[in-house]
């Protein structure tokens, strides 16, 4: 949590966090066992593996997933042990951390992270609001796992940045794996062209995500109560997380594979009429194409449209991608 609230991600968790006992919540446990579970939840990718089978859970799990007696047992027993406890003690060691982190991110100049702590400290985020529905579960979720991770190079990082700049481009697209830190660029760039807060409907500058969590929900709509608070940061209020199907335009960064048609049935289908910029991994691109495409020695593969070939050729030429066709 702590290395996530330091790229601007989790403030949230972070700063409501009520004091070293808490941070228990974030301490799992592995549990190991011959037979693979009869319960509906267990994860698909160890349905045809091998035992011994994994699966890791908070240590104080809640109250549902111990009604499995097959994996109960063995919680229990790791309950029962005395070491919870020990581990209580260890967890609140980690408070120091906590503080450290804190006091750095409120020094942050990050227009987005200043947008977050802003109604942190009003009281005004949307999960303060969550809290007070009377129809939450009780053992409401807001103890996360979640972790952003750096999926490109430096240099594709910093070509992105460059493109969402660009004043012919007035969107962003983003299918596949769901790159944290790309999405944390498009809204610095939505911030800037919408003084500093995330857009709304009539956006100007509107960011679509198509990724694994984007369909997420935070509703038990058959019992009509909410059983999650928001792990996904405030800053990406402007965002349109879509859970199936995307409409591309602006600069694109498609890897396929999640959801929709494939790279290159898209081309045909004219689905990136337009997208006047698309970043696509090397395996994923369409041929032939209408495009002509710049690449680099590691690093995404950029196919641009003939007719702004001469607006953002230079821009990829200055930051090291060749023409190829």
């Amino acid at each position: 949590m702590v290395e996530a609230s330091l790229s601007g991600f989790r403030l949230y968790e972070l700063f409501r966090l009520e004091g070293p006992k808490e941070l228990i919540h974030y301490v799992d446990v592995e549990v190991h066992v011959a037979h693979r579970p009869e319960v509906t939840w267990w994860p698909e990718a160890w349905i045809d593996g091998e035992p011994p089978y994994f699966w890791r859970t908070p240590l104080l799990a809640p109250p549902w997933f111990c009604e499995h007696s097959s994996v109960s047992e063995l919680h229990r027993r790791w309950v029962d042990s005395g070491l919870v406890e020990r581990s209580v003690e260890l967890s609140c060691a980690r408070w120091a951390d906590i503080e450290i982190a804190r006091a750095r991110i409120s020094k942050s100049d990050d227009p987005l992270v200043r947008f977050e702590l802003a109604l942190i400290d009003a009281g005004a985020h949307d999960n303060d609001r969550a809290l007070l529905e009377p129809n939450s579960w009780p053992n409401l979720t807001r103890h996360f796992r979640f972790r952003a991770r750096r999926l490109f190079s430096d240099a594709d990082y910093t070509l992105i940045e460059a493109f969402l700049a660009h004043p012919a481009i007035d969107a962003f697209t983003h299918r596949g794996r769901g790159d944290w830190f790309v999405i944390k660029l498009a809204c610095t760039e939505q911030f800037r062209r919408c003084g500093g807060v995330p857009c709304g409907s009539e956006c100007a500058f509107p960011i679509r995500a198509l990724m694994p969590g984007s369909g997420r929900e935070l509703f038990d709509w058959d019992r009509g109560r909410r059983f999650s608070l928001d792990e996904r940061p405030a800053w990406t209020r402007g965002v349109r997380f879509q859970s199936e199907g995307v409409e591309f335009g602006g600069v694109c960064l498609d890897e396929g594979g999640f959801g929709g048609v494939p790279i290159a049935a898209s081309e045909q289908s004219c689905a990136y009429d337009e997208v006047p910029v698309l970043l696509t991994p090397r395996s994923c691109r369409a041929e032939p194409s209408p495009r002509r495409w710049f690449i680099r020695d590691a690093g995404l593969d950029i196919g641009i449209l003939p007719a702004v070939a001469d607006t953002f050729g230079p821009v990829l030429q200055r930051h090291g991608w060749i023409l190829t066709s």
